[in-house]
């Protein structure tokens, strides 16, 4: 028996990761990856994976994201929780269960930063500038 796939659709590994224009995006929250503090002055923190899920780049480029949930990163994991949930969150309540976040949907704008590569080289990446509450949706009570 032979079978014959058809590639043209598929995502592949290399792709998802490369660059992507300084731009406004649609994002999807494919996965999330808890991780315990990395030393003693330190927080938990996630690795959340964002999907591109509008536009020319949609289903075809992804970027990483870390949510430190320490108190002094309190004030950018609501941004993120108020982005992703259209919901009002109090920066001293903040308990959730992260895979919940899978699948929700919010926007970010993207930037281009530099950083040092290990062979003494500066690279570039592209990451999550800030993101985008939606001010004009009424807020649930």
């Amino acid at each position: 028996m032979q079978i014959k796939l058809n590639m043209a659709g598929v995502k592949s590994a290399e792709n998802l990761w490369q660059k992507v224009p300084d731009d406004v995006y649609k994002f999807r929250v494919v996965e999330v990856e808890d991780n315990p503090p990395k030393d003693a002055n330190s927080a938990p923190w996630s690795r959340v994976t964002l999907l591109i899920c509008e536009g020319e780049l949609a289903e075809i480029r992804q970027i990483q994201h870390s949510l430190s949930w320490g108190d002094s990163s309190r004030p950018f994991v609501k941004v993120f929780l108020e982005a992703f949930t259209n919901i009002e969150w109090d920066q001293d309540d903040m308990d959730i269960n992260t895979e919940e976040l899978v699948n929700l949907e919010g926007y970010g704008m993207t930037k281009t930063s530099a950083y040092p590569k290990k062979d003494g080289t500066t690279g570039t990446k592209s990451e999550i500038d800030h993101f985008i509450v939606n001010l004009d949706t009424p807020v649930p009570v």
